[in-house]
This record gives C-alpha cells, structure tokens and sequence, in this order.
C-alpha cells in the first residue's frame, strides 16, 4: 500500500468513526438531555425539608442537579398550548384551511424554599399525583424521606429515549471489539484486508 492511499485510508477511518461516534453516542445524550428523566428526593432533617431535583441523560446518567433548603411548599405551573397558525384577522371559515392545531401542554413543578427554588419539567399525567405526594410529603412530619422518578415527556422521553440509549450500548459494543482486534493485531474491522 501506498503511503499515500494508506494515509487516506487512515482519514476515510477517521471520518466514519466520527460519523459514528456523532449518531450513535452525542445524537442520543443531546436528545435526552434535552427531553430528560427527572429524579425527586425529599429529606427531612433539623432545619426542615430538603428538596434535591435532578436531571438524567440516557436515563441514568445525572448532569443537572438542584437543591433547595427549608421547603415550605410545592407548587405546579401548567402553561396551556396556544393555537398555531390561527390568524385573528381572518374569519373562522377562512383559518380552517390555515389550521395547524395547537401546541402542546406543558407543565413544571416548583419546590419553594428559603433559596432560588427547585424546578423540574413534568408529564401533564404525572402532575397531579407526583404533587399530591410531595405535599403530602411536607405536611406529614413523620415520614423522613420521599423519593420518585418522572419524564419530563413520556412519549419522547420514554419510548424515544429508551431506543436512543441502545444506541449507545451499540458504539460501546463497536468500540470494545475495535479496541480488541486492533491489540490482537487483527485488521481493524472484519472486512478489512
């Protein structure tokens, strides 16, 4: 081999492992992290209730986490969607055929405390009863610790999500057996001459 074509195929090896490494581990962790899976814990100790809220990429891996001393109460934001491509000017008839429907629903948990506050995203369903407990929570001094998991969204969330992070086993498969052929002095990949 030339050492000019061994030098290209070196580069064309470069490129599509950067290709890979792009879709299979950054796509997902940008994607879940952008739709992520929260994790709540309350703790109750001297100085009141606790609140720790934090983030999860791929499901598991945390990279954002809140803290918030003293709760004294939760409370739950809900922002209705808004039509899209509703034209105010136009007759009812008229934006039928302009209609586009209406974006989604959202809503977000806040635990209020002594500092900034602790905040998540949170599935519409999963409002009222992740709510209910955590007052619950605050108004029953007994209990010392409370902790739950939710999606911020679970159609994308979950059922996106989940397929994504097997993207990511799958680059971690690739990786480990490259690493074991190119130690055993094996071409790099199977079909390599």
């Amino acid at each position: 081999m030339s050492p000019a074509s061994h030098f290209r195929h070196q580069r064309g090896d470069f490129v599509s492992q950067f290709g890979l490494f792009l879709f299979l581990v950054v796509f997902p962790v940008t994607f879940t992290a952008v739709v992520p899976r929260y994790t709540l814990e309350l703790r109750r100790d001297d100085q009141g209730v606790n609140a720790t809220v934090s983030a999860h990429a791929l499901l598991v891996v945390p990279y954002w986490r809140q803290h918030e001393h003293a709760v004294t109460r939760v409370e739950l934001e809900f922002d209705q969607g808004e039509r899209v491509g509703y034209n105010t000017q136009l007759s009812e008839s008229e934006n039928r055929v302009n209609r586009r429907g209406r974006s989604e629903d959202s809503a977000v948990i806040h635990f209020i405390g002594d500092d900034d506050g602790a905040s998540a995203m949170i599935e519409l369903g999963l409002a009222e009863p992740v709510l209910a407990q955590s007052q619950k929570f605050l108004d029953d001094p007994g209990q010392a610790s409370f902790s739950t998991s939710f999606m911020a969204h679970r159609v994308l969330g979950l059922y996106v999500a989940g397929p994504f992070c097997l993207l990511v086993l799958l680059y971690l498969v690739l990786l480990s057996l490259a690493v074991t052929r190119r130690v055993l002095g094996r071409p790099y990949w199977p079909f390599d001459v």
